[in-house]
């Protein structure tokens, strides 16, 4: 019994996660185009191409900002909504997800850690360093409240993201198979995290609106 109830926890993740791991195989496989190409943002791809842009760069860097910003919105939403209703604690906490997740949106968007930061003297593991720690205080400062969420998902997305960080600190360079493994991972764990808002705030709208209603 005990193990069809695992099966069956972690089955929804497996089913969701399917769709950004085939996008990555696809574009790993596929004899098009070279896989770094499309998983490297678009400025950096058209700087190396002697500021020549073609259409199919950083087409998977979008995608990923596209989900980002996909659970930002989530996020903000539900805070929204929680905050009108009177339930401050569902709505800090959403609304500190929102913000950090529309902190690696712009991240990734305007390559602040890799680009802008270095370029005033700052330092990009100092930014990586400062996105976990906001991570963790939100994990420390709503931990009873993650009890009720989806806990599958979460790890997931964290084991993901913090795996494409490593890798790059570690390991990162310019090769596409470097780019592949990283980028890869950190779309699927994008991917993942936009699963874990989702189903949390269903969940928490559900179970508020539904106790408000008896």
């Amino acid at each position: 019994m005990k193990r069809v109830q695992d099966q069956s926890k972690w089955l929804p993740l497996a089913v969701w996660l399917a769709p950004a791991i085939a996008v990555i195989s696809i574009a790993g496989m596929q004899p098009f185009f070279p896989v770094d190409e499309l998983m490297r943002d678009a400025y950096t791809m058209s700087w190396s191409n002697g500021n020549q842009m073609e259409p199919h760069f950083g087409a998977l860097s979008m995608a990923g900002l596209f989900i980002w910003a996909a659970a930002a919105a989530i996020c903000l939403f539900a805070a929204a909504i929680f905050r009108s209703v009177g339930d401050r604690g569902w709505a800090r906490l959403f609304f500190a997800c929102g913000l950090l997740t529309a902190y690696i949106l712009a991240d990734d968007a305007f390559l602040l850690h890799e680009v802008v930061a270095p370029s005033f003297g700052g330092s990009e593991k100092l930014i990586l360093a400062l996105i976990g720690g906001g991570a963790a205080w939100i994990a420390f400062k709503y931990w009873r409240y993650f009890r009720s969420a989806d806990l599958a998902f979460l790890t997931a997305a964290i084991s993901l993201l913090g795996f494409s960080v490593a890798f790059d600190i570690f390991f990162g360079g310019v090769a596409a198979d470097l780019i592949f493994i990283e980028d890869g991972a950190k779309f699927i764990g994008a991917w993942a995290w936009l699963g874990f808002i989702g189903i949390s705030a269903r969940k928490a709208l559900y179970a508020n609106f539904r106790l408000a209603s008896l």
